[in-house]
C-alpha cells in the first residue's frame, strides 16, 4: 500500500513539475511568436541574378570599345613625328608600341571583368 501511495504522490509531483515547466516556458515566450509561426508561409528561396545579363553585357562592351578607342588614340598620338605627345599614365607603356597597348588595355579589361566576377561570387552583387 505504501508503494502505491508513494507511486501516486511521484506521478503527482511528475505531472506538476512538467506542468510548471510548461507554464514557465509559455510564460517567457511572447504569444505572438506562435501566432507568427503559424501563419507563416513556406517559401523558395529566391533565385540568385545571372551574373551574364544584357545589361552586364552592355557595360563591358562599351568598357572595351572606350578601351580599344583609348588605345588607338595613344598609339596614334605617340607615334606622331613631331614628339610633343606623352604618356602620363604611370603604368601604361609609353613607347608607343601597338602590341604593348594591345596588351595594356586587354590586361586592364580583364582586371574589371575579374574583378566584377569575384564580387558577384563572394557577395552577390
Amino acid at each position: 500500500m505504501k508503494i502505491i501511495k508513494a507511486a501516486i504522490v511521484l506521478t503527482y509531483f511528475f505531472l506538476g513539475a512538467i506542468i510548471g515547466q510548461a507554464q514557465i516556458s509559455s510564460s517567457v515566450k511572447p504569444d505572438y511568436i506562435d501566432t507568427w509561426i503559424a501563419s507563416a508561409k513556406t517559401t523558395s528561396a529566391p533565385k540568385p541574378e545571372k551574373f551574364v545579363t544584357k545589361f552586364t553585357i552592355a557595360l563591358f562592351s562599351a568598357d572595351a570599345t572606350v578601351r580599344a578607342l583609348d588605345g588607338y588614340s595613344t598609339v596614334k598620338l605617340l607615334n606622331d613625328p613631331c614628339r610633343c605627345f606623352h604618356e602620363s599614365d604611370p603604368i601604361a607603356p609609353k613607347g608607343g608600341s601597338i602590341a604593348a597597348e594591345a596588351a595594356f588595355q586587354a590586361g586592364a579589361l580583364a582586371a574589371v571583368y575579374g574583378g566584377a566576377w569575384l564580387l558577384n561570387e563572394a557577395h552577390g552583387f
